[in-house]
C-alpha cells in the first residue's frame, strides 16, 4: 500500500528530537559525493527563515528501506546532507553515525569530525565538499566560521525548523534502486 510508504518528515519533533533522531540514512556508492556550493545552502537557509506559511516544504526525499531499517537515499541526498550539516552547526543532538556514506570512509570521517572542531587537527583529511559546506553553513549562521558566539539568526532559524519538513517516499522493496536512481535523474526519460 503506498500510503503507509508516504510520510511527512519534520526536521524538528516535538520533544526535541528530530529528522536524524529518528531514522538512520545511508548514501549509497551511486550516489555522487556532497556538491552544494554558496549558492544552493545559503538559498536553503533563506527560505527556511524566511517563509511566511505555518508550514515549509523542503522537498521529496526518496529511500529505500534496508532490512537493518536504515534508509539508502535515492533520491535528495544534496538537501539531507546539507540539513544534517546545519543541525550540526545549530548543535542540535543526534546519533553520530546517523548519516553515513557508504563506501567513502572519508566522508564518513569528515561527518564525524564536525562534532569536535574542537580538535586542531579536525580538517585534516577531511572531504573537501563536507568541509566546505559545513564553512558555508556556519559562516551564514554564525558571521564567521569557528569560534562565533550565538546569534538571533540561529535562535529563529530553531524556532523556523519546527515548521520545516521533507516528504519520505519508501519505494517498494523490490525496485531495482540502480534503475530508479537512473530513471530519476534523466528527468524520467
Amino acid at each position: 500500500i503506498v500510503s503507509n510508504n508516504v510520510s511527512n518528515i519534520k526536521v524538528i519533533f516535538a520533544g526535541g528530537k528530530n529528522i536524524f533522531s529518528q531514522s538512520k540514512y545511508i548514501i549509497p556508492l551511486y550516489q555522487r559525493a556532497f556538491a552544494w556550493e554558496d549558492k544552493e545552502l545559503e538559498q536553503m537557509i533563506d527560505d527556511m527563515l524566511n517563509f511566511e506559511t505555518d508550514n515549509y516544504y523542503l522537498g521529496n526525499l526518496i529511500v529505500f528501506k534496508r532490512k537493518d531499517g536504515k534508509f539508502e537515499v535515492i533520491d535528495g541526498q544534496q538537501r539531507l546532507t546539507a540539513l544534517y550539516l546545519l543541525l550540526t552547526a545549530l548543535d542540535i543532538p543526534f546519533e553520530e553515525d546517523a548519516l553515513s556514506f557508504e563506501y567513502r570512509p572519508k566522508s564518513d570521517n569528515t561527518l564525524a569530525r564536525l562534532a569536535n572542531i574542537d580538535e586542531g587537527n579536525w580538517r585534516k583529511d577531511a572531504d573537501s565538499g563536507i568541509l566546505s559546506g559545513f564553512d558555508v553553513v556556519s559562516k551564514k549562521l554564525l558571521g564567521n566560521i569557528e569560534g562565533s558566539s550565538r546569534t538571533l539568526k540561529t535562535d529563529k532559524l530553531k524556532r523556523k525548523l519546527k515548521n520545516v519538513s521533507l516528504v519520505r517516499v519508501i519505494v517498494p522493496p523490490n525496485t531495482d534502486l540502480n534503475k530508479y536512481f537512473e530513471i530519476m535523474n534523466n528527468r524520467g526519460e
